[in-house]
């Protein structure tokens, strides 16, 4: 009988040790599985965070001609039309050692644009003539970008003698992607202003756009 209930014992304390070792394996299975759900996003993260180190940013440089013809005063407008080949543009100007794929193009921001005389200009002539200003674009690239929307603009421009008028990026003008406008083989760019006096020669202009442009690595 003695021998029995040892056995018995025996018995019981094995099947005490099975069940602990298959609840163990349970608790380190479950301690798994909840550790590779906490690091998924930490790699995702990661992930986003070498996808931002590899991008890049270029400056690309573009000017564009237009004529402001003698008017009286009050408020005008100026178009200047230009042929484009986006690819071109940027091939011609990079020179970041990096090839830029036009689907590799996040967006296509400006970072600074002015207007300057190049012919034209007098002492009654010149930019105190204008009370204020804006340059406006419009492409053929799709529906959408057949509307003119502002690039950059200035208000309350000194009336004081200069050939140089620096508008600035603000609004909504700062933040918007001209990507879209610029895959048009066909721009236009509008200078829109008021004369505060009247213009009594022809000014010869050139717009000097700064695009930022941001590429993923």
């Amino acid at each position: 009988m003695t021998e029995v209930a040892g056995s018995e014992n025996f018995g019981f304390k094995q099947i005490k040790k099975i069940l602990k070792l298959k609840f163990m394996k349970k608790i380190t299975q479950s301690l798994l599985v909840a550790a590779i759900l906490m690091s998924i996003p930490f790699f995702f993260s990661s992930c986003d965070k070498l996808k931002e180190a590899l991008n890049f940013q270029v400056d690309n440089n573009q000017d564009i001609l237009i004529d402001i013809p003698p008017a009286a005063a009050g408020g005008r407008s100026s178009v200047s039309a230009v042929p484009f080949n986006l690819k071109a543009h940027i091939d011609a100007q990079n020179t970041s050692g990096k090839s830029i794929d036009l689907s590799k193009i996040k967006y296509i921001k400006v970072k600074a644009l002015q207007i300057d005389i190049v012919d034209g200009a007098t002492a009654n002539n010149n930019f105190a003539n204008f009370e204020d200003g804006g340059i406006l674009i419009s492409s053929n690239a799709t529906a959408t970008t057949q509307a003119r929307v502002t690039m950059a603009a200035i208000l309350n421009n000194p009336d004081a003698y200069s050939t140089r008028i620096v508008l600035p990026v603000t609004g909504a003008a700062a933040g918007k992607d001209f990507k879209e406008y610029l895959q048009g083989t066909a721009l236009e760019y509008i200078l829109s202003y008021t004369l505060r006096k009247p213009l009594t020669t022809l000014l010869r202009c050139k717009i000097h756009i700064v695009w930022e442009i941001d590429v993923q690595g």
